[in-house]
């Protein structure tokens, strides 16, 4: 779920909602591509939504991958190649990740919830890819 449109490219038209946490249903105006690690995945594009959400069943599925948390990383490997795409270290109640293909001292945070959701830095996963 994405709000950004600066995170999204070739957004398509789309009609729905999706129920958040608190029982409120947020209306979804398309479906977009969103590229992670250097692979594409899609996302809805919400502009009434107040953050950045990614599924990591979508994000497993998509860029067949699996995601391996503990109380101090997550590691984001490869299906085919057993290679490790991406990773991260926790901050507080944050999984603060780097994308490996990007600039080694470069982080992107994300916000993991209870049902495997994160909320991008905007501003630093912009620049990154700038």
């Amino acid at each position: 779920m994405i709000s950004d449109t600066r995170l999204i490219k070739d957004i398509q038209p789309a009609n729905g909602h999706v129920m958040i946490a608190n029982g409120d249903k947020m209306p979804i105006k398309g479906i977009g591509k969103l590229k992670l690690f250097e692979k594409e995945s899609k996302a809805f594009y919400m502009p009434e939504f107040t953050s950045n959400l990614l599924s990591v069943k979508r994000c497993t599925t998509d860029l067949q991958c699996n995601v391996i948390f503990s109380p101090n990383d997550v590691k984001f490997q490869d299906i085919e190649s057993s290679k490790m795409i991406g990773k991260g270290v926790t901050k507080g109640d944050l999984y603060l990740l780097e994308d490996l293909a990007s600039i080694p001292s470069h982080c992107c945070s994300f916000t993991f919830a209870s049902d495997s959701v994160f909320s991008l830095n905007k501003n630093a996963l912009w620049h990154a890819r700038l």
